[in-house]
């Protein structure tokens, strides 16, 4: 199993709607101190802090990873608003979509 397929069965269980790799990782410019940088879109009732909280905690690969965790309409006002959020999707790769 690749890295980008154990990141997407590490998260499945979240149920998410889209996973998406930025950063270095996703365009080829990492090295050993790089870390993973993801952005996970799901349905949750639960504040940002106890998302994250969640996620960090199901990650358990050695490598650092940064989470943004986003419900669907916090990530669709996200890409319309936020600069950075448009360029990790712009430019980053797409791990996992869940299908309509």
């Amino acid at each position: 199993m690749t890295t980008e397929q154990q990141i997407v069965a590490t998260f499945l269980p979240f149920a998410p709607e889209k996973i998406i790799l930025f950063g270095s990782q996703a365009h080829g410019g990492n090295d050993e101190f790089s870390d993973i940088d993801l952005i996970i879109v799901y349905k949750t009732e639960k504040r940002f802090m106890d998302r994250l909280r969640d996620l960090y905690m199901a990650w358990n690969f050695s490598k650092a990873v940064d989470i943004l965790a986003y419900t669907p309409d916090e990530f669709n006002m996200m890409i319309r608003e936020n600069p950075f959020i448009q360029d990790a999707v712009a430019n980053g790769k797409t791990l996992y979509a869940r299908p309509h």
